[in-house]
């Protein structure tokens, strides 16, 4: 008759949460400057979403309108790298954009391979509307803060930006 070989057991202990690690800086991620950032970029894209909603745009698609607005022609590739998204990415955005006539895209002099982007007059009256519902946002989430403030903000961010993509124009 085989016997059964009994392994030890160890006594079972009760859990207790881990000591965190020192972080770099010594400050908890939660209040980190980028875990901020990062928590207030996607809580404003929810938001602009969700005013834009009406209109039929995502808070991506308004900013591409909004770029191609006060610049020449550009190339998906152009809005990407302004973006920091692969081209493969931007295109799906730029077809939804086509699609509505918001843009239309007409090949390069120079290059026919590249095609331009423009707003369309349907492009331009959207935004024109969407302008008013995320300055209307814009009022509402910025209300409490000192106009002196916001500007310090802003120049904050553009510094930012700017730092972050030296060679581009990222403020605008």
């Amino acid at each position: 008759m085989a016997t059964a070989k009994s392994k030890a057991v160890a006594p079972r202990r009760s859990a207790k949460p881990a000591k965190a690690a020192p972080r770099p800086g010594g400050a908890p991620a939660s209040t980190r400057t980028l875990y901020l950032l990062s928590r207030a970029h996607y809580a404003v894209r929810g938001r602009i979403d969700q005013v834009l909603s009406p209109a039929g745009l995502t808070g991506v698609q308004y900013t591409i309108l909004s770029l191609l607005k006060g610049r020449a022609q550009l190339s998906s590739a152009d809005i990407a790298r302004h973006y920091h998204v692969k081209p493969q990415s931007m295109n799906e955005v730029i077809f939804a954009l086509e699609r509505r006539d918001l843009i239309c895209r007409t090949p390069d002099p120079r290059n026919r391979r590249t095609l331009r982007i423009t707003l369309t007059d349907s492009g331009d009256a959207t935004l024109h509307a969407c302008d008013a519902m995320v300055q209307a946002l814009e009022a509402d989430l910025f209300a409490d803060i000192e106009a002196d403030e916001l500007e310090r903000f802003r120049v904050t961010l553009k510094r930012m930006l700017n730092a972050l993509s030296p060679d581009t124009d990222e403020a605008g």
